[in-house]
């Protein structure tokens, strides 16, 4: 089943709209304030077909940061209670529509997801984690750090423009050149 037969043809129409980037590329895009409206309605559509052990879903990134320029991407991280069955809830956001993309190989759930109506475009990453966990934490603080601090969310608009503009076909290199501006503001 493809996340085109899941999500509402009308909520589809505003996401390609509004979302959307081929894999490996990095480009960045002017803030776009019907990402947060997208992100709520993809939620609502989202949580009837997940397990009660996930027991929240946040808007994190760049997207959900107003003002701030950002990949085409929207970032959610999907908090489960520590006893979910981690297969049960990966099983759920495939039945979705969600490809597995990776685990992170440490103790703590942390599983991502992408999102795609379109081969190749991503739309959505998702990161299943456990809530209250480490991972769920610092996701939310780095998120409200950049919503409560101008000067810290320019520096990283700048920050991420230069990235793009060196790496704008590796994706890794774009993320690798982030990581301690993201760990310094968690």
């Amino acid at each position: 089943m493809s996340a085109e037969t899941v999500i509402s043809a009308g909520l589809a129409g505003r996401i390609r709209h509004s979302l959307g980037l081929g894999r490996g590329v990095v480009e960045i895009v002017p803030y776009d304030p019907r990402w947060p409206v997208i992100f709520h309605e993809l939620v609502a559509e989202l949580l009837p077909h997940l397990p009660a052990a996930v027991v929240a879903v946040e808007h994190v990134g760049s997207t959900a940061v107003p003002g701030l320029p950002a990949k085409a991407i929207l970032d959610v991280v999907i908090g489960a209670r520590h006893d979910a069955d981690a297969p049960l809830v990966t099983a759920a956001l495939e039945r979705f529509g969600f490809l597995p993309r990776a685990e992170s190989g440490e103790p703590e759930l942390h599983r991502n997801f992408g999102l795609e109506l379109d081969e190749r475009v991503r739309l959505v990453n998702a990161h299943l984690v456990r809530y209250g966990g480490s991972h769920w934490s610092a996701y939310l603080s780095f998120r409200d750090r950049l919503r409560a601090d101008d000067a810290a969310r320019d520096r990283y608009a700048r920050l991420k423009d230069d990235l793009a503009a060196r790496f704008g076909d590796d994706r890794q290199g774009y993320v690798d050149g982030k990581t301690a501006f993201v760990h310094s503001l968690s």
